[in-house]
């Protein structure tokens, strides 16, 4: 048995082309067991979030796996990827268990060293799992990479800093903004990103948060928990005026925010509004980005904040990249010398 991850992220790939094959709810359940039906496929987690799409596959034949997967998303995404391939990489067999060691780590993410990431992997590989779409090759190596996580944060100091999408996009308003001292935020949004967002926003001295959600409910636990004002989501168009700073980061699968929902709006604004759209795919139409006083970010646009992070903790990364090629030698041994054992027995 081998193990294949193909997949594409933020290095790879800009914000236009992850978009397009990002997975949701329930979308993410349907494409788990449409793919586990096809050639070649064993075993298969399907990893998707605002940086990255990861599908892990576990099979007999490698080559015959991949045209598999370009069929997939040919019938699922209705994406033919031929003229994208520099988008997408592979690893096989032990780069691939370094690869998802890396990602649980934080140690290939856009945000070096983020928690969020460990959720989302914990998150996806449950979905696979409820779905009957993992067995012992991919229960042990996600396993094995949960239990790494914990002792790489326990014995390298990236693991006691507390960094996220969140504090890094707030560190992004404040540069652009200079200060965030009485400022009016509009977050629209109840996930994680937007509860790590309203984390890092209480430590700043903003004057009001609105919280905007579909699920009224949700918007006010945030609402209640970080001090904010909940809104009820159709009403968010209404408080673009008095905001200086839109944070959004929903689920949709469309625009929330588009030139015919929100041109009129936000070209009589007589002040600069500052929007970081975080979702992917996108909230907010780029389209309005050419409108006077509008100043639209999306996710891509926190790099800059996030190389000068990497630069302060580059040291125990490295040390930590060591222990991740040990771990990953030890676990890829197990895995080949079981499967072996298992053919010799046959």
């Amino acid at each position: 048995m081998h193990v294949l991850i193909f997949g594409l992220n933020h290095k790879t790939a800009p914000l236009s082309v992850r978009e397009k094959f990002a997975f949701y709810n329930e979308e993410q359940k349907k494409a788990l067991i449409s793919l586990k039906n096809y050639p070649f496929v064993k075993e298969c987690v399907i990893l998707s979030t605002c940086n990255r799409v990861e599908f892990y596959i576990a099979t007999d034949n490698i080559e015959g796996v991949k045209s598999s997967l370009r069929d997939f998303l040919l019938d699922f995404k209705k994406i033919d990827i031929t003229g994208l391939e520099n988008s997408f990489y592979h690893y096989e067999n032990i780069l691939s268990v370094e690869h998802l060691f890396k990602v649980v780590t934080g140690l290939d993410s856009l945000v070096l060293g983020e928690t969020q990431v460990f959720s989302q992997v914990k998150e996806a590989y449950r979905l696979a799992l409820e779905q009957s779409c993992t067995a012992k090759t991919l229960n042990l190596m996600f396993q094995r990479a949960f239990a790494l996580n914990k002792r790489a944060r326990n014995n390298f100091s990236f693991g006691r800093l507390s960094v996220s999408i969140g504090s890094v996009a707030v560190e992004l308003a404040k540069e652009k903004l200079s200060f965030l001292e009485e400022k009016k935020v509009l977050v629209i949004g109840a996930g994680e990103i937007c509860r790590l967002i309203l984390k890092s926003l209480s430590k700043e001295k903003i004057k009001t948060i609105y919280i905007a959600n579909r699920t009224l409910e949700s918007a006010k636990e945030l609402a209640f928990e970080f001090n904010g004002l909940a809104i009820e989501f159709k009403e968010f168009y209404s408080y673009l005026p008095q905001v200086d700073i839109l944070i959004s980061s929903t689920s949709a699968p469309h625009y929330i925010l588009n030139r015919k929902n929100g041109e009129t709006i936000l070209c009589a604004l007589d002040k600069p509004l500052t929007i970081l759209d975080l979702a992917v795919p996108r909230d907010i139409d780029p389209a309005l980005s050419k409108i006077n006083n509008v100043f639209l970010y999306n996710i891509d646009d926190l790099k800059i904040i996030c190389d000068e992070n990497h630069k302060k903790i580059a040291l125990s990364f490295e040390s930590c990249r060591d222990f991740i090629k040990c771990e990953s030698d030890k676990l890829f041994n197990k895995l080949y010398f079981d499967s072996k054992e298992q053919l010799i027995n046959a």
